[in-house]
């Protein structure tokens, strides 16, 4: 079958030189292209070219074809009936479904082609040496899914675009899928096409595992193949004017006439990864072929010229690698002629691949650079530069990451990595010129409380920040954003969404344009504040408050004078109340009380206190029916108190009248009801700041009114 192929192959070649040759119907011009400058002889400028499809050329020398269906298929260019016509412009109109081989072959006059959105295939040759420098474009419709081979060879356009239904080009064609477009500077897929894509203007493979096309007139001297690349297709860069191709490591296969015609390149570098040639720089007619082609691997299958090739190269293979055998070297350069190239075969020592960065990091410690390991590398040296300073030496390691600790917050590093001898004595690969550059921010001192509103984060100020954000997370999910702030103002956020019970992790990154600190969380279980409320009792002040969802018990706080004193804890959540019995005798002396909630090492926020001044309150001496419903109330002085009020009860009805000298320590009360028991209470009161504070009220005494 192999032989079969090759002898395909060529016959292709033969016929195409030929047709070159002794196709008498075009006449070349100095600058080798058809002229297609005769008029067509024939009595008619119009016809049919398919069952159902029609022709004309109009007044404006623009090709119609209209109707639907396919067009004829034509053994021949010259069989084509406008092929002798001067024609400035094509439109193939909605219904027609095929272009057929040959359709616009040699209309070198053509500025402008537009083709209707039911052509599905576009056949062999049928762009062949159309249109010239004023050709802009060729865009095929989403309705295309074939393309048969040689379709565009030696099309003038400077841009192709592809629809999304294009499934394949189909059949091989040499040079490639753009043979001999001298002028194509770009080659556009949609987004939607499902097995194609273009990346820059290159065409890729929609995995972009295989780059296919690259076009010959794009602009620059250098081109970097995309690092996800496995496969080189066939004729990918044929006639190229690049000087340089970067073939990644991670290539395994290079395709036929892959690098066929590339004039200016003059060096091409193979890396180990690669496995399979196959004729990458076969091409038949005289070409330049690259002046040296360096091994960096065993030796691969294939050959690196599969038929004639009129030229000379040298080949370097590794010194020591057993793969590259006199046998390999022989198949490697074989050509299917007897007018073999020149091939010189020299051994050298190949650097080692260049280590890639492959993450550059802010860490805790300062920024962490990590590379892929290179097979044979015993040593590394890391490189770091500031902005157009030179590179300087941060380390020599073994090991294929570092941490660069000597770096300072809102400055902007980059850094590289080389091989190099065991006893640094000398580099043992290339180097990326360019590296990987980090802005450095560090890490943001972060600490978290309670507050009445939910959780507030605090942090340190980081030099050289735009800005903060804030996170959240619960238990082992995912750190989400809550928060932003920006600038370098703002160093705190509260977190108005916490629940009370539950245990949050908080964390705070520094960021500068698109570059983030790295981070340290802080652990919170948020307890909501208790309300609190004081009152005096005869034995004291009971404080009372609030139940809080997810404590574990409560703590109760007093002050006097300039200082806060725990004086309980309460180990059970649900009770929610206490008596500071020790403040009972304490008369006229001001306190504040505070709670917070509990829940192991976590505490709830707390009011800033609740004031009460401590009252003692004052005992009822007697209650006496003094004369006709009327009852006299008498009771013991309280030097501290504002005054007092005094509660008469009888049946539901209550009653309080107020006494606003201290000093009175005896009031008649009339209006009373005869016949009816009154229940009466003393309490004593004080204002400050016009606030009233009560002490608890008396011992109750009762009277009945007789008279």
């Amino acid at each position: 079958m192999k032989f079969v192929k090759k002898w395909k192959r060529y016959i292709v070649m033969f016929l195409f030189v030929n047709m070159m040759v002794f196709i008498p119907a075009l006449t070349a011009g100095a600058d080798g292209q058809f002229q297609n400058e005769q008029l067509y002889e024939s009595d008619a400028e119009n016809g049919k070219c398919g069952d159902n499809l029609t022709w004309i050329v109009d007044e404006n020398a623009t090709l119609i074809i209209s109707g639907t269906g396919d067009m004829y298929e034509y053994g021949n260019k010259s069989d084509i009936p406008w092929c002798d016509m001067v024609i400035k412009s094509v439109k193939v109109e909605n219904g027609v479904t095929s272009i057929c081989n040959y359709a616009f072959y040699g209309l070198s006059k053509v500025t402008d082609i537009s083709i209707g959105n039911t052509v599905k295939t576009i056949g062999t040759w049928a762009f062949y040496w159309m249109g010239n420098e004023n050709l802009s474009v060729i865009s095929l419709p989403d309705s295309v899914t074939t393309i048969q081979e040689g379709t565009f060879c030696k099309c003038e356009a400077k841009r192709i675009e592809i629809g999304s239904g294009l499934k394949t080009f189909d059949g091989f064609f040499s040079g490639g899928k753009f043979a001999y477009c001298s002028r194509l500077e770009e080659i556009s897929v949609s987004k939607n096409n499902k097995y194609f894509t273009d990346i820059d203007g290159v065409l890729y493979s929609k995995d972009e595992k295989t780059i296919l096309a690259y076009p010959a007139a794009k602009s620059g001297n250098t081109y970097s193949i995309s690092k996800s690349v496995k496969y080189i297709g066939e004729g990918a860069f044929s006639g190229s004017r690049l000087s340089t191709i970067v073939i990644p490591d991670g290539v395994i296969s290079i395709g036929s006439e892959a690098f066929f015609n590339c004039e200016r390149l003059e060096r091409l570098d193979i890396p180990a990864s690669v496995r399979k040639v196959h004729g990458i720089i076969s091409g038949g007619i005289a070409h330049k072929a690259p002046d040296a082609i360096y091994f960096y691997g065993d030796a691969p299958e294939g050959a690196l010229n599969d038929y004639t090739l009129h030229c000379s190269y040298t080949v370097y293979y590794p010194i020591g690698n057993s793969t590259w055998t006199k046998e390999a070297m022989e198949r490697l350069e074989r050509a299917y002629s007897s007018d073999n190239p020149d091939v010189t075969w020299k051994g050298w020592n190949p650097p080692l691949a260049t280590p890639e960065i492959i993450s550059i990091s802010n860490v805790s410690k300062g920024v962490t650079i990590k590379w892929g390991a290179v097979n044979g590398a015993v040593k590394y040296r890391v490189f770091r530069k500031r902005s157009s300073e030179d590179w300087t030496t941060v380390a020599d390691t073994v090991s294929s990451s570092y941490t660069d600790s000597t770096v300072k917050s809102g400055t902007t590093y980059t850094y590289t990595v080389r091989c190099i001898a065991s006893d640094g004595s000398d580099y043992t690969s290339g180097e990326d010129s360019t590296g990987k550059t980090i802005k450095y921010l560090s890490v943001p001192s972060v600490s978290v409380i309670n507050e009445s509103t939910g959780v507030t984060v605090k942090w340190g100020k980081v030099s050289g920040v735009s800005g903060y954000y804030v996170y959240r997370k619960m238990g082992t999910k995912k750190y989400e954003q809550i928060g932003k702030a920006a600038g370098n103002s703002t160093c705190s956020f509260t977190d108005t969404t916490a629940k009370s019970g539950t245990t949050y992790t908080y964390t705070v990154r520094a960021y500068s344009g698109s570059t983030k600190s790295s981070y340290t969380g802080k652990t919170i279980k948020y307890l909501s504040r208790p309300s609190v409320s004081a009152s005096n009792v005869s034995s004291g002040i009971t404080v009372k408050w609030g139940k809080i969802t997810g404590a574990s018990g409560y703590y109760v706080y007093r002050k006097s004078g300039n200082s806060w004193e725990k004086i309980k804890t309460v180990g059970n959540s649900s009770t929610l109340n206490y008596t500071d019995t020790a403040v009972k005798s304490k008369n006229g002396t001001t306190y504040l009380y505070k709670v917070k909630a509990y829940s192991g090492s976590y505490t709830s926020s707390s009011i800033s206190g609740k004031k009460i001044v401590r009252l003692t309150p004052p005992s009822i001496s007697g209650v006496s029916n003094s004369s006709s419903k009327k009852m006299t109330v008498k009771w013991s002085k309280n030097s501290k108190a504002t005054g007092y009020q005094i509660k008469y009860v009888t049946g539901t009805v209550s009653k309080m009248i107020t006494v606003k000298n201290a000093s009175t320590v005896s009031r008649t009360i009339t209006g009373l009801t005869k016949g009816k028991t009154y229940k009466v209470y003393v309490r004593a009161y004080k204002t400050v700041l016009s606030v009233d504070y009560y002490s608890g009220w008396s011992s109750v005494k009762s009277v009945k009114i007789l008279k």
